[in-house]
């Protein structure tokens, strides 16, 4: 790493930053400690997948339901007559973004979105549409940066310690506003995907 690095000089403001506690070493379930970035985020990872494969399948009849109408839904014919995505439903959700927080892996921050001028969240809205009609989810949106962040008052050494939280402004935008669009056909029915 050369001094002209970006990560050197983000490095050297961490250390000088008051109250700075840097991340100890993880320590595996037999106690054992790991330095190894890659160790850590196998470690991380297997956090996460424990907590998320949890989920207790108890409802069976309820499971079942879901499954019918997931089924349902699937074979249903697309439709032409779809709600476009407005540009004030848009505008909504950039003004509640919050400023401090980090950018994702495009480095697009939502202070910048913020800043967007008018055209273009309007060119952001017809990528929106475009994606929405021709049921498309762009992959660059769900490639990411997962950040995790201790916990208060928890051991800084076990990976379960930290919250993790994922960064990418524009895939964020899209499924909040998918999310919108979806629950709309199906409030008579009071199903919510």
């Amino acid at each position: 790493m050369t001094p002209s690095h970006q990560a050197y000089w983000g490095l050297a403001k961490a250390l000088k930053t008051e109250g700075y506690v840097p991340t100890p070493a993880f320590r595996k379930s037999d106690n054992s400690i790991m330095f190894n970035d890659r160790e850590k985020v196998e470690c991380l990872a297997g956090s996460i997948e424990q907590k998320c494969s949890d989920n207790r399948l108890d409802d069976l009849e309820h499971i079942h339901k879901v499954e019918e109408e997931v089924h349902h839904i699937i074979f249903l014919p697309p439709k032409d007559d779809l709600e476009p995505i407005t540009l004030d439903k848009i505008s909504k959700y950039i003004k509640a973004l919050k400023f401090r927080k980090a950018p994702g892996i495009d480095n697009i921050s939502n202070k910048a979105i913020k800043c967007f001028y008018a055209s273009l969240v309007t060119l952001l809205v017809a990528i929106f549409n475009v994606c929405y009609k021709n049921c498309y989810f762009p992959t660059a949106w769900k490639e990411t940066v997962v950040i995790g962040i201790p916990k208060l008052e928890k051991p800084r050494d076990l990976p379960a310690s930290y919250r993790l939280i994922v960064l990418r402004v524009s895939g964020k935008l899209f499924e909040k506003t998918l999310k919108t669009c979806m629950r709309s056909p199906y409030r008579k029915r009071s199903y919510n995907p």
